[in-house]
């Protein structure tokens, strides 16, 4: 009988072995869920702060943009301003 009983406490440790591993199994694939769930949310908010970060560049460009234009919008005055003086004075020498 001592045989039984060592076979008996065996199977029992087996049982318990197994139980041990099917709950970190669980914890696990929970532990797992868990993660994918906050990918996903991780991944939505990535794309909102991608889609701000190129609105943002696309504002910065426009307002490096806008000292040039203005700029030229001096320059054509300037210019027009001259070439409208020169004319005026050829047109009252002849």
């Amino acid at each position: 009988m001592p045989e039984f009983d060592i076979i008996k406490a065996m199977e029992e440790q087996d049982r318990a072995d197994i139980n041990r591993l099917e709950e970190k199994v669980e914890k696990n694939s929970s532990d797992i869920s868990e993660l994918r769930a906050s990918t996903a949310a991780l991944s939505v908010t990535l794309g909102r702060v991608d889609a701000n970060v190129t609105d943002i560049g696309n504002k910065l460009d426009e307002q490096r943009q806008k000292p040039a234009k203005a700029m030229d919008a001096a320059m054509l005055a300037a210019v027009s301003a001259i070439v409208g003086a020169v004319l005026a004075s050829l047109g009252a020498t002849h």
